[in-house]
Formats: C-alpha cells, sequence, structure tokens
C-alpha cells in the first residue's frame, strides 16, 4: 500500500520579518526635530533680548543714580543734562538696537520717549528741557521730576514685554 505524504510536511515554518532598525528615523521624525531646533532656538534668543533689556536697564539706573548724586554735589545743569542725554541714548541704542534711534533728535527724539514711557512727559512736560536746556545759557531744569522720569522709563524698558505698566 502507498503511504499518504502529507504535502505540508514539505513547507517550512512561518518566520517573522526582522525588527526594524531605529536609524535612520521615519520622515516625521525629521519634521519634529526641525520644529523643535526652530522653537529651541527662537526661545534662547528671546532670553538673550530679555537679559540684554533687563541688563541695560539696571546699568541705566545704576548711572542715573551716579548722575544724580553728581548733581547734587555740583549743581552744574548744563553738565547734568547733558549726561542724561546721553545716558538715554545709550540706553535707546542698547534695548532697541534694530530701530534707527541713532539718528532721532528734537521731537522726534522726545516722541520716541514718550513712546518708551507710555505718556507725554517727555515731548510736554518736564522731559523737554532735554533739548531745550543745553542751548540756553542758564537753563532751569527741574530735576526732582526729570530724574523719577527717567528712572521710571529705564524701569519700563527692562520689563517684559506683557508685564509694562500702563498708564
Amino acid at each position: 500500500m502507498e503511504s499518504a505524504v502529507d504535502p505540508l510536511e514539505k513547507l517550512r515554518d512561518i518566520h517573522l520579518p526582522l525588527d526594524p532598525n531605529w536609524w535612520p528615523p521615519a520622515p516625521g521624525w525629521w519634521i519634529i526635530l526641525c520644529l523643535f531646533m526652530v522653537i529651541v532656538v527662537f526661545l534662547v534668543r528671546a532670553c538673550v533680548s530679555a537679559h540684554r533689556r533687563r541688563q541695560a536697564g539696571l546699568i541705566a539706573i545704576k548711572s542715573l543714580n551716579e548722575i544724580e548724586q553728581g548733581y547734587k554735589h555740583n549743581r552744574n545743569t548744563q553738565d547734568t543734562i547733558r549726561q542724561l542725554s546721553v545716558l538715554l541714548r545709550r540706553h535707546a541704542l542698547a534695548v532697541d538696537h534694530q530701530k534707527p534711534v541713532a539718528g532721532l533728535g528734537g521731537d522726534a527724539w522726545l516722541q520716541y520717549l514718550d513712546q518708551k514711557s507710555n505718556g507725554k512727559k517727555f515731548s510736554q512736560g518736564v522731559g523737554h528741557s532735554l533739548i531745550t536746556a543745553p542751548y540756553r545759557p542758564d537753563p532751569t531744569v527741574d530735576f526732582a521730576a526729570l530724574f523719577p522720569l527717567i528712572r521710571e522709563l529705564f524701569k519700563t524698558s527692562r520689563a517684559p514685554k506683557d508685564m509694562k505698566r500702563s498708564k
């Protein structure tokens, strides 16, 4: 008699495919990596910019205090106004280095300072003496109001944008 041969015995057993390699990653992972890098670069630049603004504000306030002490000691109005103008200009260049603040003068300069201080105290108030006092032989300047105005400008320019005080 003939023996029945099972045709399935000649087949090999099921074999599983190899596990997928982890490298190179799929295109979706490359996109996620690129987005992550863009976000990291943006955050680092924002943090560096905020740090520079804070440092510029702190340095400016320290310099303002020195100018104020110098004025209390020698009462030289012309020299004090000149020093305040230089300090304001240097601070503006440090904080807004991308805007053309170096070329501003006269009323445009005071309007820029008004914009930064959220008021009109530079163009229509005591700050107007910054552009008029240097050209007068014997100017009278209300330093009791000017020093706090400039100090407040420095404080608001170093605060984060969403925490600035509105007036």
